[in-house]
Formats: C-alpha cells, sequence, structure tokens
C-alpha cells in the first residue's frame, strides 16, 4: 500500500498534464480544421469533375468505354478522399 501511494502523481502534476494537454491541443486545432477543409474542397472538387464527365459524356464528347473509366477513377478518389474526411473528422 505504501508503494502505492508513493507511485501515485501530487495533485499539482494532475494539473501541470492536463494544462499541457490543453495547450498543445489548441495549438493543433487550427492545422485540424485547415486540413478539414482543404479535404472537404477535394471532395466537392471531384464531384465536380464527376458532374462535368457526365455532361461530356451525355453531349457525345467522349466514348461509353472513356466515360467508364475516367468514371470509376474519379469515384475511387472521391472514395480515398472521403475516408481522409471521415478519418479527419473522428480524429
Amino acid at each position: 500500500m505504501d508503494l502505492l501511494r508513493r507511485a501515485s502523481p501530487q495533485p499539482g502534476y494532475a494539473r501541470l498534464f492536463r494544462d499541457v494537454m490543453r495547450d498543445a491541443w489548441r495549438m493543433r486545432r487550427p492545422e485540424a480544421d485547415h486540413a478539414h477543409q482543404a479535404l472537404g474542397r477535394r471532395v466537392a472538387d471531384l464531384e465536380g469533375k464527376r458532374t462535368r464527365l457526365v455532361d461530356v459524356y451525355l453531349e457525345g464528347v467522349v466514348s461509353d468505354d472513356a466515360h467508364r473509366q475516367k468514371r470509376a477513377e474519379v469515384e475511387a478518389e472521391i472514395a480515398e478522399a472521403r475516408w481522409h474526411l471521415h478519418d479527419a473528422e473522428s480524429a
């Protein structure tokens, strides 16, 4: 029991630890917000790209095979960007 008491942190250390962690979080928060916004813009840009791809396909500018291939690439990019966005929101 004596060992347990000696190994327990002093009350001041717990407060210090909390303050240090809060300061670290505040310093990193703007970086996380910026990354989250950038990922959101990336998803929106890719969705716009997908829409433009459908438009040129419907206008007959690209072939069916080219449309399918490019659409699959864009869909994969959207899925990856959304995964990163979700991961950033979870952090």
